[in-house]
């Protein structure tokens, strides 16, 4: 599997997105998507800028040139490059880890 392919499946079950949802809302096929995800078929350019914009990423991560990302937002800190060595469930146990102490910290701070 390429990189591109790890890292799409990464970001789509990340979010909870479904490979239909993602086809859809980037104007693409189901198979396309199933494509891309099983390292088949690469997208065009304007297919990973599409991505990219999707989940708020760079096409540089997403196509492996960068071993990081930063959301625009904030809501997630930058995913570094040990991560992506992971293996899914460990890739999500960090996430909602991470999702989990933000929560705390958020409600620290409503408290004080």
């Amino acid at each position: 599997m390429t990189i591109f392919a790890t890292r799409l499946r990464q970001f789509r079950n990340a979010n909870n997105v479904t490979q239909t949802q993602l086809a859809e809302a980037i104007g693409i096929t189901d198979r396309a998507c199933r494509r891309y995800e099983s390292g088949e078929n690469e997208p065009t350019l304007s297919i990973l800028k599409a991505i990219a914009d999707f989940f708020d990423v760079d096409m540089d991560f997403l196509a492996g040139r960068k071993n990081y990302y930063h959301k625009s937002d904030g809501s997630l800190a930058t995913l570094q490059s040990e991560i992506l060595n992971l293996d899914m469930d460990e890739f999500k146990k960090r996430m909602q880890k991470e999702i989990r102490e933000n929560k705390k910290k958020a409600d620290k701070n409503k408290t004080s």
